[in-house]
Formats: structure tokens, sequence, C-alpha cells
């Protein structure tokens, strides 16, 4: 019984690694959700603004090399 506890107890170690590397990644996507919602938010924003404003835009963002 002694050996079956043990084994247990290094399976839960290990899911409890899992978990924490779950979190992890879970952290990470919410990130990237964020940064797409901000994406999305600007695709909104050049829909809905003229091509002509877009393509001035697009030149004055451009840097003086």
């Amino acid at each position: 019984l002694s050996i079956i506890n043990y084994q247990l107890s290094i399976i839960n170690y290990q899911l409890s690694i899992i978990n924490y590397q779950l979190s992890i990644i879970n952290y990470q996507l919410s990130i990237i959700n964020y940064q797409l919602s901000i994406i999305q938010s600007f695709a909104r924003l050049i829909l809905k603004t003229p091509k002509s404003q877009i393509i001035c835009q697009y030149y004055s963002f451009e840097t003086p090399r």
C-alpha cells in the first residue's frame, strides 16, 4: 500500500506541474486575446474611414530616411 501511495504522490506532483504549465499557457492566451481585440478595434476603425484618408495616414506614419 505504501508503494501505491508513493506512486500516487508522484502522479499528484506531475499533475501539479501540468496545472502550473497550463496556467502559464492560459495567461499567454489572455495576452494574445487582448492584443487581438486591439487589432480588431483598429480594423473596425480602418473599415469606417474612407480609403483616401487611410492612404494619407499610411504615408504620414512612414519615417523619413
